[in-house]
């Protein structure tokens, strides 16, 4: 017995352990796989929020739309961006985590300002609230889309000009919201639209650019 125990103890050299490092190096691979989601967990939820978004505002401008259809776009919106932003968190914090983390709390923040949104409108607010309030919103995603930007590029995910798009779009988005004396829905929704599909997209694109230190 003292033999057999000897035996089991001793390194293994050789053919064998080079197999066994593999299955191991093989099952750390494919549980990181497992723990990170796809692009298309970001890119999917930002086209369903952005298509319903879009009808959400135009209803809120006309005269005679049921405060109820906007207050459920509001709330379905915030629920796909939340998902959005726990699949780019993931994605991207183990690379850029402070970036990543700022790109979290914008969408969520987002989210959390249409979800507020849409209690007010089924409560004493009318539907006249519903643009400046999705503005504000508006702002916050800004800022996470810049956040995001950042992050990416430090993830080296996606190529450099959606990276540039989304950042871009996301100072416009937070410049746009700070004017004075009323926000111009329009052009905002366009900063909002393209900034959010173009860091979603960057998701789904092969990374390119210099490497940066985690």
């Amino acid at each position: 017995m003292t033999t057999t125990a000897a035996r089991d103890t001793l390194p293994v050299e050789g053919p064998a352990a080079a197999s066994r490092s593999s299955v191991a190096r093989g099952g750390v691979l494919a549980g990181t796989d497992r723990a990170t989601p796809t692009g298309l967990a970001v890119l999917g939820p930002v086209v369903a929020a952005t298509a319903l978004t879009v009808p959400a505002l135009v209803a809120a401008g006309r005269v005679g739309t049921a405060t109820v259809d906007v207050a459920a776009s509001f709330v379905l919106v915030a629920g796909l961006q939340a998902l959005a932003a726990r699949a780019a968190w993931r994605r991207t914090r183990a690379a850029a985590r402070p970036a990543a983390r700022a790109a979290l709390l914008g969408r969520l923040g987002y989210a959390l300002v249409l979800a507020a949104t849409a209690v007010g409108l089924l409560g004493p607010q009318d539907l006249a609230a519903a643009r400046p309030a999705w503005a504000a919103g508006a702002g916050v995603l800004g800022i996470g889309l810049l956040a995001q930007a950042v992050a990416l590029s430090r993830s080296r995910i996606g190529h450099p000009a959606t990276r540039w798009v989304a950042g871009c779009a996301g100072v416009a988005a937070v410049a746009l919201a700070l004017v004075p004396g009323g926000v111009p829905t329009v052009p905002l929704l366009w900063c909002v639209v393209v900034g959010d599909l173009a860091a979603a997209a960057a998701h789904t694109l092969p990374g390119r650019g210099r490497r940066h230190r985690p």
